[in-house]
């Protein structure tokens, strides 16, 4: 489900409206694709209701123009959080905004990527793609939504588990879509050992399959095909420290 209000189209450069409803459209046509989701159908959220705070949601737009959104991070006073009027984004202690050509057109916007447990029902999931302006949030839907990035997210942070991601967005001259992004895939010293030893475990199952193919199978090259089976346990990208651009 996509819930979001449109951006006001009269701000400066293209029709933000129209970049945030290309969001929209990106994420219903690759939701299927990259969630295993079905029959996803945007719907506009224009009021203030409680018709959808139960279930999973998949919010698109900031705090100043959704409303769902602006209920669980538009009132935040530290941690990842936008101003007042939604310009300015502040994540781990910086702050990031869209910054326009003298022409008005975009040339790098912020978006933010945040997965958390929704707080009106703790069994269901929220979802937020939220960006300084309509470009951001458009930056930030593209990158959710790459099938290059999702599984590099789910490795990083495990399945079932919270995130933020910082996405950048950078745009070329007179083309309305970024033409790369960028994903500052953030870890805590945690998750990072919980990496390490994930690599040191996939390593001892590979020398473990490959001693037990020799004792039972007196080959070597069946002992080769056995360990070469073990190493889809060990088919992790562990390069996902620092940033990753697509």
């Amino acid at each position: 489900m996509v819930v979001s209000e449109l951006a006001d189209p009269s701000e400066p450069g293209m029709a933000v409206a129209e970049a945030e409803m290309a969001g929209v459209a990106r994420a219903s046509l690759d939701l299927g694709y990259c969630f295993g989701a079905y029959n996803v159908w945007p719907e506009v959220c224009k009021s203030k209701t409680e018709k959808y705070r139960n279930d999973n949601l998949f919010l698109i737009g900031g705090p100043v123009h959704n409303y769902l959104c602006n209920d669980l991070i538009g009132n935040r006073t530290e941690g990842t959080r936008f101003s007042k009027d939604g310009n300015i984004l502040h994540y781990q202690g910086k702050d990031y905004t869209c910054r326009f050509r003298n022409d008005g057109t975009p040339e790098e916007d912020y978006g933010i990527i945040i997965k958390m447990p929704n707080p009106f029902n703790p069994e269901r999931w929220i979802i937020i793609c939220a960006g300084c302006r309509a470009f951001g949030t458009l930056a930030a839907t593209m990158a959710l939504c790459n099938p290059v990035v999702l599984p590099k997210i789910s490795q990083l942070y495990g399945e079932g588990q919270p995130f933020e991601i910082l996405v950048r967005g950078l745009w070329l001259e007179e083309n309305p879509y970024p033409t790369s992004f960028v994903c500052e895939l953030n870890y805590s010293l945690r998750q990072l050992w919980i990496l390490r030893v994930r690599q040191l475990l996939s390593w001892i199952g590979f020398i473990f399959a490959f001693g037990f193919a020799i004792l039972l199978f007196k080959s070597t090259g069946m002992a080769v095909v056995c360990a070469i089976s073990a190493l889809g346990a060990w088919g992790i990208d562990y390069s996902l420290a620092g940033v990753e651009e697509v």
